[in-house]
């Protein structure tokens, strides 16, 4: 799977677990209520966005991200 794939899946995986509305996820992440709304449509986030995002998923999850299953850490390996 992509990063982009398993990232967008992380994210959908996310709202879904919390219930949390997409607009209200992106203004929390990224002050940007449209972010989830565009990346379903096809937008492509940059290497920070990714991690700016899953640090925000990871700070408000019980479960700790292993620095190996950090989205650098999978792009790094998939080159």
């Amino acid at each position: 799977m992509s990063l982009l794939k398993s990232f967008i899946a992380d994210v959908e995986a996310f709202l879904t677990e919390r219930g949390m509305e997409a607009s209200l996820f992106g203004r929390e992440a990224l002050k940007d209520p449209n972010f989830v709304f565009e990346l379903r449509k096809g937008r492509c986030p940059n290497l920070r966005t990714i991690e700016r995002v899953s640090a925000f998923m990871a700070q408000r999850t019980s479960k700790p991200i292993r620095a190996e299953s950090s989205p650098a850490s999978r792009l790094e390996a998939a080159s």
